[in-house]
């Protein structure tokens, strides 16, 4: 996996990304640990999940990490969603601040009735 830069940077100084590379079948976890794995020491951010029901601005936050340590992980969501496949994943930042969108495939995604 590898990200792609899609704009000029921002006013806020920070640019958008795509990844480019995914396995096929890529499934939550494995996504996770491919970020991370990726993420510098002197980084941070958050990885958010968009799935049908996300309540969050481009998801909901699964992942804090900040110069290469998990800080903050929501158990609840993470096992929920664990086994889902991955759609795709965006990035967004700059300046020591990246933060990671994973959109699941609908299809996977339960729905309430």
């Amino acid at each position: 996996m590898k990200l792609v830069q899609t704009t000029e940077m921002l006013g806020d100084a920070t640019c958008w990304f795509k990844a480019e590379g995914l396995p096929d079948a890529l499934n939550l976890d494995d996504a996770i640990k491919l970020i991370l794995a990726m993420t510098q020491k002197d980084e941070w951010g958050h990885i958010k999940v968009e799935y049908e029901g996300s309540e969050g601005f481009l998801g909901d936050t699964i992942v804090e990490y900040r110069y290469g340590e998990v800080k903050k992980w929501d158990d609840d969501l993470f096992n929920a969603l664990n086994n889902k496949t991955v759609d795709k994943i965006h990035a967004n930042g700059g300046w020591g601040m990246m933060s990671y969108y994973i959109k699941l495939k609908q299809e996977d995604v339960p729905r309430e009735s």
